[in-house]
């Protein structure tokens, strides 16, 4: 049996929203591809998109008007969002008669109305959701985070029919993780710190922490910030780690060595954190949101991860104590922690089935 002809992502990214909605839907398509499936993502030309990342991987990419609004998403510029959205999907239905078509929905400002506003024949909807706080009109829904308390909410807030895909078991790791597992497996090489405080780092963390590292020590660290591509002081970023003798990289690709080498990281809990708690790697966390609070206190329970306020990072005492912490966590290489591996090929057996 083979995945549908198409699979159409919705999806933002910008300095404001963050970069984590787009890459964890990466997961899926690539996942979906490699089941020999065919992967769009359609998005707004926020400040800070990806868009030409997704292109640069492969994915054609299908632009939304975005008009000059002060608030992008006002129920008036949801309802244009919604209109221009169906009639994308119109089209590429009507490209692909006979074969069904999923739009997956990630994407904390859309909710049943929306959908509703979508939805057509030959369509088959799927959100990507870890609120649990609107109504959702969709068959399909996945919500990965391992946070139970809320899944009971999403029997009233999705219809009857609707698969739900709840848990750890469906995370959605990307191909990078499932290589670096490999890696850390075989390799003895594992010493660097990543640190990566989300795609825009707005309130310009790592910073704060480059320079309580450096303070700890004169020699080189044997360190990597990762800087997103919407960070919008990344060239001032990229001097202070040349200065402080600490790696740079900025919008990379490929993660797959990174992570199979990583020791420890620094972390917002973003899609990062997820893939190395994935990987057991021990890491602090500093989370950016409730949400991210709340997946990093599970982590932090489950005994693979430290949690850090972000107002605690001015106190050099309080981020010190924290990554002594992290850094006295045993040692794992195996590669293959609390999250499964293969929940992104769950998810796609799943919506397969539903369209059957």
């Amino acid at each position: 049996m083979s995945p549908p002809a198409l699979l159409v992502i919705r999806a933002d990214a910008s300095q404001r929203l963050g970069s984590g909605h787009v890459m964890r839907c990466l997961a899926l398509a690539e996942q979906w591809t490699a089941c020999g499936g065919e992967v769009h993502f359609a998005c707004r030309s926020l400040k800070g998109h990806l868009m030409a990342e997704l292109q640069a991987r492969g994915y054609p990419t299908h632009t939304l008007p975005l008009r000059d609004a002060p608030d992008p998403w006002s129920a008036q510029e949801l309802e244009a969002d919604a209109r221009s959205t169906r009639d994308l999907m119109k089209r590429l239905i009507g490209e692909r008669p006979n074969h069904p078509v999923w739009l997956l929905v990630d994407h904390y400002h859309i909710d049943a109305s929306w959908h509703a506003a979508v939805e057509q024949p030959g369509l088959r909807i799927a959100v990507l959701d870890d609120l649990a706080d609107r109504p959702l009109k969709c068959d399909v829904l996945i919500d990965q985070n391992a946070l139970t308390h809320l899944h009971h909410r999403y029997a009233s807030l999705t219809p009857q029919h609707c698969r739900r895909l709840l848990g750890a078991a469906y995370t959605l790791l990307r191909e990078d993780v499932r290589h670096a597992a490999l890696a850390r497996s075989v390799s003895t090489n594992h010493r660097d710190v990543l640190i990566f405080l989300g795609g825009a780092d707005n309130d310009r963390h790592t910073e704060q922490i480059v320079s309580h590292l450096t303070h700890q020590s004169n020699e080189p660290l044997p360190a990597q910030v990762l800087c997103g591509s919407m960070n919008p002081r990344w060239r001032q970023l990229q001097t202070l780690c040349r200065d402080a003798r600490i790696g740079f990289s900025r919008a990379q690709r490929g993660m797959s060595q990174v992570m199979g080498q990583a020791r420890a990281a620094i972390v917002a809990c973003g899609m990062l954190a997820v893939e190395l708690q994935a990987l057991e790697v021990p890491s602090l966390l500093i989370p950016l949101s409730d949400i991210q609070k709340a997946v990093a206190l599970d982590f932090e329970k489950r005994g693979r991860a430290v949690v850090l306020e972000p107002l605690d990072l001015t106190d050099s005492g309080a981020f010190d104590k924290a990554w002594a912490r992290t850094l006295a966590m045993e040692h794992r290489p195996s590669g293959q922690g609390i999250i499964p591996l293969d929940g992104a090929l769950k998810v796609v057996n799943t919506l397969m089935e539903v369209q059957s």
